[in-house]
């Protein structure tokens, strides 16, 4: 049990979190806005997923692959975007992708 009464700090923090959920968008894991991507990579379904932080386990269940292929397709992708962790992977790839509802 914890008990948490009413301060300064806890408000603030209460609004601190409120403002950041405004501001907040969607991740929208899925097709890129454009087929017609020049790099075929930025295409991955797995882009997403990394980028979100999502561990082995829960990308294999999503994918539907092994872990083996999975593990091989993140040393693949890290070595092609020059990363060196597969979450910079995940975030470097992220950011190439077209926009969301906006401007193909």
């Amino acid at each position: 049990m914890l008990l948490v009464r009413a301060s300064s700090l806890l408000d603030a923090l209460c609004e601190m979190f409120e403002m950041y959920w405004r501001a907040a968008g969607p991740f929208v894991v899925g097709e890129p806005a454009s087929s017609t991507d020049t790099n075929s990579l930025l295409a991955d379904p797995l882009i997403p997923l990394l980028a979100s932080g999502m561990n082995d386990k829960s990308i294999e269940h999503e994918l539907g692959m092994s872990s083996r292929t999975l593990a091989r397709r993140i040393v693949e992708l890290t070595g092609r975007l020059g990363a060196s962790t597969r979450f910079q992977a995940g975030w470097l790839a992220a950011r190439a992708l077209p926009e969301r509802g906006g401007e193909p």
